[in-house]
């Protein structure tokens, strides 16, 4: 029986893409190993900082050496944005610079059947559940549009039948997560009329009429959409986990403009109050981005 290892780095959408590959290779045979050398390395790589890219040339060049019989195999967002530099870290390295061929690559080492999701989270007591994919913001400090251009979300169908299958599995809590969460369904819904959209809050209200014992969490939104029918459809759902990350990344609107960001901290704060009107003294968290190109002292401040 062929042995391989897999190893992530990054985001939830990251761990979660991770687990669906674990699985594939589960059903065509693979032996998934903790620990101990395997024939088969597969690095899923993030590119969000410097510090990421970083992380994965030591990691693959590290796995390169153990000289496994069937090479390293790399994907992920690093992998996107450079592929001939990571090709370039050792001659036993395979880069999966577009991945939509991923199915392709990994027929070559025999995976051919894929699952329909996944039905485990390991090493979590609690599930992430991938619904999108891609961003179709610009915002200028982001490389994430870049590597992940293409945007895509799962059917409210496909996402509900992967929570049944993780709630009998023994989850109780489920993380809806994508790389731009409050933009689901915006594919499914283009050109319909709004009666037969398929967003957010549709899913949400799809996930509450399930039945079983579960929480949802929901994943980073902006600041943008936390609107009215998001906002009522966490009102009628008490499985939604009373959290919210939104984010900011500045307190100055001059910088929120030089970042593309669609909100200002005036509205961001509305927003952050509108949380309030529906959950008991909700918890907020979010990101702050300092030293921007051109931040002043005041706008550091701020």
């Amino acid at each position: 029986m062929l042995t391989c290892r897999l190893f992530t780095l990054g985001c939830k959408v990251n761990q979660y893409e991770t687990q669906y590959v674990e699985e594939a290779l589960r059903l065509s045979g693979y032996n998934v190993l903790d620990s101990g050398q395997a024939d088969l390395y597969i690095v899923n790589t993030c590119a969000v900082t410097q510090e990421a890219e970083s992380k994965a040339r030591r990691l693959i060049r590290r796995l390169a050496r153990e000289n496994p019989k069937q090479g390293v195999l790399v994907m992920g967002c690093f992998a996107s944005r450079s592929p001939e530099a990571i090709q370039g870290l050792a001659s036993n390295v395979q880069v999966v610079a577009d991945k939509r061929r991923l199915p392709e690559y990994l027929a070559r080492y025999g995976v051919i059947r894929w699952p329909n999701g996944i039905s485990y989270f390991q090493g979590h007591q609690r599930a992430f559940v991938k619904v999108q994919d891609g961003c179709l913001l610009n915002c200028t400090f982001c490389i994430i549009p870049v590597v992940r251009p293409y945007f895509v979300s799962r059917p409210i169908d496909a996402i509900v039948a992967e929570v049944q299958r993780l709630v009998a599995n023994g989850y109780r809590e489920i993380v809806l997560t994508g790389i731009h969460l409050g933009h689901y369904g915006i594919d499914l819904s283009r050109g319909k009329p709004k009666s037969e959209w398929s967003r957010l809050w549709h899913l949400l209200d799809r996930l509450g009429e399930m039945p079983g014992e579960f929480r949802i969490r929901l994943s980073s939104l902006e600041a943008a959409e936390v609107r009215a029918e998001l906002l009522a459809a966490c009102r009628r759902n008490p499985r939604v986990c009373p959290h919210f990350h939104l984010c900011l990344q500045c307190g100055s609107d001059r910088i929120l403009q030089l970042m593309r960001r669609r909100y200002r901290v005036k509205s961001f704060m509305e927003n952050c109050e509108a949380l309030r009107t529906v959950f008991d003294n909700p918890a907020i968290s979010t990101d702050i981005i300092v030293g921007f190109p051109g931040e002043t002292e005041e706008q550091f401040m701020q």
